[in-house]
């Protein structure tokens, strides 16, 4: 049984993190979830293709009320560490948001953008 009818035509825009990407000590369970949504993306938007596109957007630390615990006690400690020297807002987020589900992106689907002012670019700190 197909999955889609030959008259479904739509977008899935799925939200992950940054965290599905890497290791967090005491939120592992959180990160696992958020990598299976960028796994999902990529499963969905092959089995639904070509009528559907799927993709995902996988923010960093932005300023919203799930997020206040992370940020609050210590907003320029934080801020410092990330690239762009700021806290995420909604914002920075709708407006990729906005343009997947365009037809601007006509032509994407399978992929997980990441938003998140620079955290991923951070050197390891591993041996190199």
């Amino acid at each position: 049984m197909a999955l889609v009818d030959a008259r479904t035509r739509g977008v899935v825009l799925n939200v992950a993190s940054i965290g599905g990407f890497s290791v967090e000590p005491g939120i592992g369970w959180y990160n696992v979830t958020k990598a299976a949504v960028i796994q999902l993306t990529k499963q969905f938007a092959w089995e639904l293709a070509p009528r559907v596109r799927v993709n995902a957007i996988a923010p960093g630390l932005v300023r919203t009320e799930f997020a206040r615990g992370i940020w609050e006690q210590h907003e320029e400690s934080v801020e410092a560490s990330i690239p762009l020297g700021r806290i995420g807002e909604p914002s920075d987020v709708a407006g990729l948001a906005v343009t997947l589900v365009s037809d601007d992106a006509s032509w994407v689907t399978g992929q997980t953008f990441v938003v998140d002012g620079g955290t991923t670019t951070k050197p390891s700190g591993g041996v190199g």
